[in-house]
C-alpha cells in the first residue's frame, strides 16, 4: 500500500469514520477499509491504480491467508477487524 492510500485511512479514522464489514459503504456514512482509501470521494479506475495497491499475492499479517493486496485489506478489516490505521500501518510504506 502506498503513502496515499495508507494516509486516506488514517483520515478516515481521525474524521471518526464508523467502519463496517461485509461491504464498501452503508447508508450511514459507515466504510470499510477500501471504502476508507477509495469510495469517500468518486474515483475513476485510474485513480484506483494510481493508489498502488499491489497486484502480487502477498500473506496475511495475521493469518496463513494469501491473496492480491486490494483482497488483504478486505480480509484484514472484515475476518480480522482490523482498524483503519491498523491496516494502514501493517501495509503502508512504513510497515517493516
Amino acid at each position: 500500500m502506498d503513502a496515499k492510500a495508507a494516509a486516506k485511512l488514517y483520515q478516515a479514522e481521525r474524521d471518526g469514520v464508523r467502519q463496517i464489514t461485509g461491504r464498501l459503504s452503508d447508508n450511514l456514512g459507515g466504510l470499510c477499509a477500501l471504502g476508507g482509501i477509495g469510495a469517500r470521494q468518486l474515483m475513476t479506475l485510474a485513480e484506483w491504480k494510481a493508489l498502488s495497491l499491489g497486484l502480487d499475492p502477498i500473506q496475511c499479517p495475521a493469518c496463513e491467508y494469501i491473496a492480491k493486496e486490494i483482497h488483504l485489506i478486505s480480509h484484514l478489516n472484515d475476518v480480522h477487524r482490523w482498524s483503519f490505521s491498523e491496516i494502514a500501518r501493517k501495509l503502508g510504506p512504513d510497515h517493516a
